[in-house]
């Protein structure tokens, strides 16, 4: 009942950027939902935080509001590290959207797709490799090996695994055959360092 996008939609109308107001309505959501490992509500409340109101945006202005609502997810209090983290996935998860989508004018590097996680502070990049994967699948038509070339440019190697793992999720929305699998996985493993 309170996972309608639309809702939390409806706190940035009505609350803004106020904290406070959207920490109280995000603890009687959560306290309503089931068993969770990640804030549902700031998950959201990140991912409606940046492109409200905006149909058509450039790359360089994308950068700018992701940045701005990785901000204001910033300045939920320490206390609240869970949901600041969801908030910030959130986010990424926007623009992941954006890139999938293809309405709003903006779009994935082909020659840097990773290029603005790079630019992420340490404590957010893993987030934004992870949410960016399934546009990098699809920018790499769909193969893992061709995904596995940018995600080697990802220096750190935690990073790297963990991008690899997320990046393996996508087949799970795939009709792909047992072969295909143990192929790109054989050409995937070929190709990592």
């Amino acid at each position: 009942k309170h996972t309608d996008y639309g809702r939390y939609g409806l706190l940035w109308e009505k609350d803004g950027s106020d904290i406070g107001a959207i920490l109280n309505v995000c603890a009687l959501i959560n306290s309503e939902l089931p068993t969770r490992t990640w804030d549902q509500c700031f998950f959201y409340v990140g991912q409606g935080s940046v492109f409200r109101g905006r149909e058509q945006v450039d790359n360089k202005m994308a950068k700018k509001l992701v940045n701005s609502s990785i901000d204001f997810c910033e300045s939920i209090p320490q206390e609240y590290t869970f949901s600041k983290s969801s908030c910030i996935s959130g986010v990424f998860n926007a623009l992941n959207m954006a890139y999938l989508l293809g309405d709003r004018g903006i779009y994935m590097d082909p020659n840097r797709p990773l290029a603005f996680c790079e630019e992420q502070t340490v404590t957010n990049r893993q987030q934004c490799y992870r949410n960016l994967t399934s546009s990098l699948y699809y920018l790499s038509g769909k193969s893992l090996f061709l995904a596995s070339e940018y995600i080697n440019s990802i220096g750190d190697f935690g990073e790297r695994y963990e991008t690899t793992l997320t990046l393996f999720s996508n087949l799970a929305f795939e009709p792909v055959s047992a072969d295909e699998v143990v192929r790109d996985c054989i050409n995937f493993h070929g190709n990592t360092r």
